[in-house]
């Protein structure tokens, strides 16, 4: 992943490469002070007994690791011995692509967390345990280091004659897996967002010729809220990861020495690593109570002055 990007040009690193390098670490900044942010204001502001905030937290992390690894490979352009080791070869490649799962996963449990919210208030309220709640925040990283962490073990192509190049690195295994797993989750996430509109309609009919709403109905305009933070999230990882995941399914079958291939996929996961970027703001235009910590932030820090 951004290993591939060529240019003639100049003797030294060539125009198009100093181009994307720059706007690499453009990104890392921002995603890492972005969603450095937001889980400094999720631990110290927001109830961490809200699921959704839970989710929130999950999802910063995964952007924060996901810009480090924005960052991290201009080592590998000026530290040209890194790609002859397979340790850091891996690693160049798996935190995106592991952070990349983790997010996918979170995603997926967030969309069906609001789906049982809204769609079966009664179970949510029985269900909704700390002990399940411990493992929807420790399940993406599970899921995640699961397919991350064979490759390390030997779940590789490494051997005498093979260029640190995501294409070439990784089994064809590997890259199903992957693919699969993200475009699955990905679309079962929209088909919980599906089943949430339908309920949405039906509630908006019943309370549109009540005048006064009662407490569970209150609660459920408050889902909907929730629901409707979270599909904007689900929409932004799908415009921009999915278009990258047409890839790992290319080379799964074979289609690994195409330049063209490898030079459009390095730009598609820079597409893919913007989503970490967007993230942050998502979360402060359009959640409520996340903005709410925020003016608790300032004032503390005000006060503090």
């Amino acid at each position: 992943m951004g290993n591939n990007i060529s240019s003639s040009g100049t003797p030294g690193l060539p125009s198009l490469l100093i181009g994307f390098l720059s706007l690499q670490q453009i990104v890392f900044v921002v995603a890492c002070s972005g969603n450095l942010f937001v889980i400094c204001i999720v631990l110290r502001f927001m109830n961490l007994k809200d699921n959704s905030n839970v989710f929130v937290l999950n999802l910063a992390m995964a952007d924060f690791f996901t810009g480090i690894s924005s960052g991290v490979q201009i080592f590998f352009v000026f530290y040209r011995q890194l790609n002859f080791s397979i340790g850091t070869c891996l690693l160049r490649f798996q935190i995106v692509g592991s952070m990349t799962v983790a997010s996918q996963v979170t995603v997926f449990l967030l969309s069906v967390d609001r789906y049982v919210a809204i769609c079966h208030q009664d179970l949510y309220k029985k269900i909704l345990t700390k002990k399940l709640s411990i493992i929807i925040v420790i399940l993406p990283w599970i899921i995640s280091f699961s397919i991350s962490l064979p490759t390390f073990l030997g779940w590789n192509n490494w051997g005498t004659g093979i260029r640190c190049s995501y294409s070439l690195v990784f089994t064809s295994g590997y890259f199903w897996t992957t693919a699969l797993t993200v475009c699955l989750l990905n679309f079962f996430s929209f088909f919980a967002h599906f089943l949430i509109f339908v309920q949405i309609r039906q509630f908006h009919k019943r309370i549109k010729p009540l005048m006064h709403l009662e407490n569970d109905d209150k609660k459920m305009q408050k889902n909907i809220k929730s629901a409707k933070v979270m599909l904007f999230i689900t929409i932004a990882f799908t415009v921009c990861w999915i278009p990258y995941m047409t890839f790992p399914f290319a080379y799964a079958n074979g289609y690994v020495k195409n330049t063209n291939l490898k030079e459009a996929s390095s730009w598609l996961v820079f597409i893919g690593m913007l989503n970490s970027v967007i993230n942050p703001f998502i979360y402060a235009w359009y959640k409520q109570d996340f903005r709410k910590a925020c003016k608790k932030a300032c004032q503390c820090c005000y006060l503090e002055m």
